[in-house]
Order: C-alpha cells, then structure tokens, then sequence
C-alpha cells in the first residue's frame, strides 16, 4: 500500500491551509520540499516563515529557519540577504556557530579576513575547537592577516584535536612557519 504522490501533495496542500502560520509545520513542510528537489517552493516557504512576526515559543524553529535561508542564498551568491539572515540569527541566538561560521564565508568573500577571522574564532570556540573545517578556516584568516602565531596555535590544537588528518599538518602547519620565518 503505496501513497502516491498525488496525494502526498494534496494532504500537503491541506496542512498548509490548515496551519497557515504554525512556524513548526511551515519548516517540515520546506524541508520536505528541499528533500523533493523542489528549492524555489522551499525558499518561498521559508522566506514565508522569516516574514512572520519572531516569537520565542518557536525559537529553534527560527533558528533553522534563517540558516536555510541563508545557506540558500550563499549557495545562489545573494551575500547581503544571507548576511541580513545571520544577524538576525545572531540577534536572538548569540551561540549558533553555523550563523557564526556563515558570517565568516560571507565575510571571506566580500575580501574581509580580519572580520571572516572574528567569525570563524566565535564558531570555533562555540563549536569546543571540535570543527576541523571551521579551524582550517581560521588558520587561512589569520594567515591572510599575517597572524602567523594565532595561526599555529590553533593548527596545534587541531593536532590534538584530529591526528587522523595528517595533510592539515602538511598543508596548513608548515605554510604558517614558513610565513613566519620570512
């Protein structure tokens, strides 16, 4: 007893106009639609979601809201409403490392790496220095800013940290010494 897929969109249909504003179901009902490939009507569902009024019963259901978005617009290279969604983030939750860590791609791009620094150092403390892609983000930040000593120490970190990733030793740890002696 199969559903078909007719009726799983009619009984969708049918929860929307039921709940038109119950954030929880709106986010369901975009992540279902991410999972069907069908982006455009996501995003409209969430750029829904964002246009509602904040309240803190829903919270989490915010949160994931305005990191959907705004990994969609990154994804589409639409930084400035992706930046406007992580602050707004960031205003209700000041610990969400993946606003933190968004901010700080956002920022790489627009050429920025002392802010794109700032953003990756508060992801990776939020994260408890666990992240070896937000650490190797913010090794690259610091050397770009001739950081070379902020830069060691959190590659010596992520040596504790991940000794299963021995290329980050190659890779990042020695570009950072040889910066440093010239």
């Amino acid at each position: 007893a199969s559903i078909k897929p007719y009726v799983c969109f009619s009984v969708r249909q049918e929860c929307i106009l039921l709940l038109q504003d119950y954030i929880p179901a709106l986010l369901g009902m975009s992540i279902a639609l991410m999972a069907e490939n069908s982006t455009n009507k996501a995003r409209n569902m969430l750029k829904r979601i964002v246009k509602l009024p904040y309240s803190q019963q829903y919270s989490e259901e915010f949160e994931k809201t305005f990191l959907l978005l705004s990994e969609s617009y990154i994804q589409r290279e639409k930084f400035d409403l992706a930046q406007e969604l992580c602050k707004r983030c960031l205003d209700y939750n000041k610990a969400c490392f993946r606003a933190w860590e968004m901010m700080g791609e956002i920022m790489e791009h627009d050429s920025m790496p002392k802010k794109a620094a700032e953003c990756y150092k508060n992801a990776w403390e939020l994260q408890k220095m666990t992240s070896p892609t937000v650490g190797s983000k913010l090794v690259l930040n610091y050397m770009k800013r001739q950081h070379h000593i902020e830069a060691i120490d959190v590659c010596a970190t992520m040596f504790e940290q991940f000794p299963e990733y021995p290329e980050m030793k190659e890779e990042l740890f020695k570009k950072c010494v040889q910066s440093l002696r010239s």
